[in-house]
Parts: C-alpha cells; sequence; structure tokens
C-alpha cells in the first residue's frame, strides 16, 4: 500500500481488543460510514482480532483502541495484556482510510469479518455512492415538471386554510409524477425534497409520527443536512419515543 497509495501506516501488532471510533476523527467517521444513516448501530465500540496499524495520521484514523482495552484471548497467557491508548498519540488502530487521487483507499483489519466489520464495509460504500440517479436518468420534462409545482402550490393553499387532508393528498400527487426518479440536480431535486419536508409536517400535525419519520428521512437520503428534514425527523422520534 505505501509503495502503490503513498500511505503513512505502518503495521503494528495482531490480537483481539473492543476498538471505539477515533474521538478526533469524528466528522469523518460520520460522514464515511452511512453519513447518518447507521450511526446509531454501528460507530460504537465492537470486538474483534485483528491485523492493526500504526503511524495512521489524525484524519486517517476510524477505530482504534480506547482508553481501557486489553486483549482477549482463550488462551490466559495472551489474555488481559493493556494495549489501551493512554498517553500513546500513536495508538493501534484496525480501521483507517487514505484519500487518494478521486478515491480513498480504507482498511479493515479485521481477520474474521465479524458482523459489526461488515456493517462499517456495507455504511462505507453506501457513503461513497451517488445517492440519487444522474441527471439523465432522474431529470423531469419540463410539463411534468410544471404539474409538479402546480401540485405543490395546492397543497401549499391548502396548508394555509388549514385543510391538512386537500395539503397531502396534493403533496403526494406531486410525489406521484417524480416516481422513482429524484428530480435533475438543483431546482427540481431542491422540490423533491421540500416536499417531502411539507408532507413530514402534514404528519407531525396529524400525529402520524412514524410516517413523519418516514417522509423526513426520504428528504434526508437525497440531501443531507436539510434543516426542515432534520428537524421535523428529530421530532418525530422524539414523540415516537413519548409514546
Amino acid at each position: 500500500l505505501k509503495q502503490l497509495f503513498d500511505v503513512k501506516w505502518e503495521r503494528s501488532s495482531y490480537y483481539r481488543t473492543n476498538w471505539s471510533p477515533c474521538e478526533e476523527n469524528m466528522e469523518k467517521i460520520n460522514y464515511s460510514f452511512g453519513n447518518g444513516n447507521f450511526a446509531r448501530r454501528i460507530i460504537k465500540p465492537y470486538s474483534a482480532k485483528g491485523n492493526t496499524l500504526k503511524s495512521v495520521p489524525t484524519h486517517e484514523r476510524c477505530f482504534g483502541v480506547g482508553n481501557d482495552s486489553k486483549t482477549w484471548s482463550p488462551v490466559p497467557t495472551m489474555s488481559g495484556r493493556d494495549v489501551s491508548k493512554g498517553s500513546n498519540d500513536d495508538y493501534d488502530i484496525i480501521v483507517a482510510m487514505h484519500e487518494y487521487g478521486k478515491g480513498i483507499i480504507a482498511y479493515f483489519g479485521d481477520v474474521n469479518a465479524e458482523a459489526e466489520t461488515l456493517w462499517l464495509v456495507a455504511a462505507f460504500i453506501e457513503s461513497r455512492s451517488p445517492k440519487v440517479p444522474i441527471d439523465v436518468f432522474s431529470a423531469l420534462s419540463e410539463s411534468d415538471f410544471t404539474e409538479v409545482m402546480q401540485c405543490k402550490e395546492n397543497g401549499n393553499i391548502a396548508f394555509g386554510a388549514s385543510d391538512l387532508d386537500r395539503a397531502e393528498t396534493q403533496y403526494k400527487a406531486a410525489l406521484d409524477i417524480f416516481g422513482s426518479r429524484r428530480g435533475s440536480n438543483g431546482l427540481q431535486r431542491e422540490n423533491y425534497v421540500a416536499l417531502l419536508s411539507n408532507l413530514s409536517l402534514i404528519y407531525l400535525k396529524k400525529k402520524l409520527y412514524y410516517e413523519a419519520e418516514t417522509a423526513a428521512g426520504k428528504g434526508l437520503a437525497v440531501e443531507w443536512g436539510h434543516s426542515k428534514c432534520s428537524y421535523r425527523r428529530a421530532m418525530a422520534r422524539l414523540q415516537i419515543s413519548l409514546n
């Protein structure tokens, strides 16, 4: 890897322990493992036996030993050894990534393909894959988009008049025109996400919290970080947790 991809990593050791997310690189970790979609399930400590790395730059670290990591083995003489990072800045890493050219090299040192590692691999692939089709496959025709905007405007008028049922019907009609497409990048896609955000708000007002969470989540799958979808999904999840 050093010769081919200019990485600075060095092979370090081989053992089983509990591995934890590298706190100094959480922003990249959150992005690289599902962009938030899997965060609660997989960005957490897990146990694995693996070949570890050292000399990994801070911005390339993903999972490494924690503050109280010890080896585990059915062989007593190989179990219980302190491998925690302590004050050592160059601690053992089991998952790392390195940007190279227009791509990225990811290292997963787990030798047994534990379920947790497979989740990490799947989430990493998802984070680096296109979230929506390219414009040539996803764009609406001018006439279709005009119809979408008319349905959206009708929905907005109905919502302003507190006619939630009609607003829901109109927003759904607009989304039905999109079908499996997401619109071309720009105005079409922005309105696709806005429709899902509006539909989520309708569901919140109707106290249909699971539906509200789903609608907002679909919007975030297209535009991660969309403020209204983020807020409405959070509100739906709060209500779900309280009921």
